[in-house]
């Protein structure tokens, strides 16, 4: 059965934060609100744990995960091939509603790489989110808290909804504001592709980039 705490994203309680981060530290899963929707954190070195995410979402492996950080600099603690573009778009758009998809070193778990060798990150607007990242000292897995196919969870009553007490602990912030989740911008092939857009305008990359951009799908 799950857990449900309150905490105030304006006034944020770290002791239950820390609670929340030797959860994941431990192998569990939990829910939590970043500034788009809610979403699923597990410890992404951890395979069991990567594999939960799978089959509570109803998820085929197919797609490599979303990772969350607390500041770019954790990025510097983290095996990956960074773009020339990469540096520069982060320091712009993080925090924020943008997701970077780029190559990384072989010592992830496969499964969290879907068989691939790519994986997103984003640096959250929501300090909730931030401060669990912290208190675990790695990345955690960000993605939507919600069953494949199903809208993301915008509050806490929609996750119960679609997981009931399968989370091992849920925090409730509040109501999130975003409307349709982070873009999805990657920089792992020849050009800039934008795989998904979403509460960042993609007009908004292109123009600081200075190149067009690809989409995965025609718009």
């Amino acid at each position: 059965m799950n857990q449900i705490i309150i905490i105030d994203p304006k006034h944020i309680d770290k002791a239950e934060i820390k609670r929340a981060a030797h959860i994941v530290r431990a192998g569990g899963a939990i829910v939590f609100p970043t500034d788009t929707f809610y979403a699923l954190g597990v410890n992404p070195y951890d395979p069991q744990a990567v594999a939960k995410v799978y089959q509570l979402k109803r998820r085929k492996a197919i797609l490599p995960m979303l990772l969350l950080i607390s500041d770019v600099e954790d990025l510097k603690q983290i095996p990956i091939e960074p773009t020339p573009s990469f540096s520069p778009l982060a320091h712009h758009f993080w925090p924020g509603a943008l997701t970077i998809v780029v190559k990384v070193a072989d010592r992830f778990p496969a499964n969290l790489k879907a068989g691939g060798h790519t994986l997103g990150f984003r640096l959250p607007q929501a300090e909730i989110a931030r401060e669990i990242v912290r208190q675990c000292g790695f990345p955690i897995t960000g993605s939507s808290a919600n069953i494949s196919g199903q809208p993301p969870s915008s509050h806490v009553g929609e996750v119960m909804k679609q997981f009931g007490t399968k989370i091992d602990l849920i925090i409730d912030g509040g109501t999130t504001t975003g409307v349709k989740g982070s873009t999805i911008l990657d920089l792992s092939g020849d050009e800039p592709t934008i795989l998904r857009e979403g509460d960042l305008p993609w007009q908004e990359i292109q123009a600081f980039l200075k190149v067009p951009l690809r989409f995965k799908e025609q718009k």
